[in-house]
Protein backbone atom coordinates (compact mmCIF):
# COMPACT_ATOMS: atom_id res chain seq x y z
CA UNK A 1 0.00 0.00 0.00
CA UNK A 2 2.76 2.45 0.95
CA UNK A 3 4.73 1.55 -2.16
CA UNK A 4 1.77 2.20 -4.46
CA UNK A 5 1.09 5.53 -2.76
CA UNK A 6 4.74 6.53 -3.13
CA UNK A 7 4.72 5.48 -6.81
CA UNK A 8 1.54 7.48 -7.48
CA UNK A 9 2.95 10.58 -5.77
CA UNK A 10 6.17 10.27 -7.78
CA UNK A 11 4.24 9.86 -11.05
CA UNK A 12 2.08 12.90 -10.33
CA UNK A 13 5.06 15.09 -9.40
CA UNK A 14 6.94 13.99 -12.54
CA UNK A 15 3.99 14.75 -14.81
CA UNK A 16 3.47 18.17 -13.19
CA UNK A 17 7.14 19.07 -13.53
CA UNK A 18 7.29 18.00 -17.19
CA UNK A 19 4.49 20.37 -18.21
CA UNK A 20 6.63 23.53 -18.13
CA UNK A 21 7.62 24.84 -21.57
CA UNK A 22 11.30 25.27 -22.36
CA UNK A 23 10.43 28.59 -24.02
CA UNK A 24 9.36 30.81 -21.17
CA UNK A 25 8.60 34.49 -20.91
CA UNK A 26 10.11 36.55 -18.09
CA UNK A 27 7.80 39.29 -16.87
CA UNK A 28 9.77 42.36 -15.74
CA UNK A 29 11.12 41.60 -12.28
CA UNK A 30 10.26 43.60 -9.18
CA UNK A 31 12.36 46.76 -9.00
CA UNK A 32 13.14 46.53 -5.27
CA UNK A 33 15.00 43.22 -5.60
CA UNK A 34 18.67 42.51 -6.19
CA UNK A 35 19.09 42.27 -9.96
CA UNK A 36 22.50 40.58 -9.71
CA UNK A 37 21.00 37.68 -7.73
CA UNK A 38 17.98 37.53 -10.05
CA UNK A 39 20.29 37.25 -13.08
CA UNK A 40 22.12 34.36 -11.41
CA UNK A 41 18.78 32.63 -10.75
CA UNK A 42 17.85 33.09 -14.42
CA UNK A 43 21.18 31.65 -15.52
CA UNK A 44 20.32 28.54 -13.47
CA UNK A 45 17.14 28.17 -15.56
CA UNK A 46 19.07 28.68 -18.80
CA UNK A 47 21.62 26.04 -17.73
CA UNK A 48 18.68 23.58 -17.42
CA UNK A 49 17.63 24.22 -21.05
CA UNK A 50 15.10 27.05 -20.70
CA UNK A 51 15.05 29.81 -23.32
CA UNK A 52 13.94 33.05 -21.66
CA UNK A 53 12.35 36.02 -23.47
CA UNK A 54 11.81 39.23 -21.51
CA UNK A 55 8.47 41.04 -21.62
CA UNK A 56 7.02 43.96 -19.66
CA UNK A 57 3.63 42.43 -18.77
CA UNK A 58 1.76 39.17 -19.45
CA UNK A 59 -0.57 40.88 -21.94
CA UNK A 60 2.49 41.36 -24.24
CA UNK A 61 2.44 37.61 -25.02
CA UNK A 62 1.26 37.12 -28.61
CA UNK A 63 1.77 33.34 -28.83
CA UNK A 64 -1.14 30.92 -29.10
CA UNK A 65 -1.47 27.48 -27.53
CA UNK A 66 0.45 26.47 -24.42
CA UNK A 67 2.44 29.44 -23.11
CA UNK A 68 4.52 29.75 -19.95
CA UNK A 69 5.75 32.84 -18.17
CA UNK A 70 7.48 33.58 -14.89
CA UNK A 71 8.40 36.40 -12.57
CA UNK A 72 11.39 36.39 -10.22
CA UNK A 73 12.08 38.41 -7.08
CA UNK A 74 15.43 37.97 -5.31
CA UNK A 75 16.87 39.86 -2.36
CA UNK A 76 19.63 39.69 0.22
CA UNK A 77 18.98 41.06 3.71
CA UNK A 78 21.46 40.97 6.62
CA UNK A 79 18.87 39.62 9.08
CA UNK A 80 16.82 37.34 6.83
CA UNK A 81 19.56 36.09 4.51
CA UNK A 82 19.10 35.52 0.80
CA UNK A 83 15.71 34.74 -0.66
CA UNK A 84 14.09 34.30 -4.02
CA UNK A 85 10.50 33.82 -5.14
CA UNK A 86 9.78 32.40 -8.58
CA UNK A 87 6.21 32.35 -9.92
CA UNK A 88 5.63 30.01 -12.87
CA UNK A 89 2.38 30.30 -14.82
CA UNK A 90 1.23 27.98 -17.61
CA UNK A 91 -1.52 29.29 -19.86
CA UNK A 92 -3.43 27.84 -22.76
CA UNK A 93 -4.31 30.67 -25.14
CA UNK A 94 -6.86 30.38 -27.98
CA UNK A 95 -7.73 33.37 -30.15
CA UNK A 96 -6.20 35.81 -27.61
CA UNK A 97 -8.32 34.32 -24.80
CA UNK A 98 -6.87 32.40 -21.87
CA UNK A 99 -8.78 29.11 -21.66
CA UNK A 100 -6.84 27.55 -18.77
CA UNK A 101 -4.22 28.66 -16.28
CA UNK A 102 -2.08 26.82 -13.74
CA UNK A 103 0.31 28.54 -11.39
CA UNK A 104 3.13 27.28 -9.19
CA UNK A 105 5.49 29.07 -6.85
CA UNK A 106 9.03 28.34 -5.74
CA UNK A 107 9.98 30.28 -2.60
CA UNK A 108 13.45 29.76 -1.14
CA UNK A 109 15.06 31.53 1.79
CA UNK A 110 18.49 30.65 3.18
CA UNK A 111 20.59 32.04 6.02
CA UNK A 112 23.43 29.58 6.60
CA UNK A 113 25.63 29.79 9.69
CA UNK A 114 28.73 29.55 7.51
CA UNK A 115 29.25 30.56 3.90
CA UNK A 116 27.38 32.77 1.50
CA UNK A 117 23.60 33.04 1.71
CA UNK A 118 23.42 33.87 -2.01
CA UNK A 119 25.36 30.73 -2.98
CA UNK A 120 23.13 28.68 -0.70
CA UNK A 121 19.99 30.03 -2.39
CA UNK A 122 21.43 29.38 -5.85
CA UNK A 123 22.16 25.75 -4.96
CA UNK A 124 18.61 25.34 -3.67
CA UNK A 125 17.19 26.95 -6.84
CA UNK A 126 19.20 24.57 -9.02
CA UNK A 127 17.66 21.59 -7.22
CA UNK A 128 14.10 22.91 -7.40
CA UNK A 129 13.91 23.93 -11.08
CA UNK A 130 11.33 21.72 -12.83
CA UNK A 131 12.47 19.96 -15.96
CA UNK A 132 11.10 21.49 -19.11
CA UNK A 133 9.13 19.83 -21.89
CA UNK A 134 10.91 20.19 -25.25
Amino acid sequence: MKLSTLFLALALSTSAAASVNCDIYLVASDVDGRHDLTEKVLSQFEAKGYRISRIEKPSDIQDQGKVSYMSVFSDIHPLIGARTTIDLVDLYVEENTVTSKTQSKIAISKKPLFGSAAKSVLKAVEKSIPSCLQ
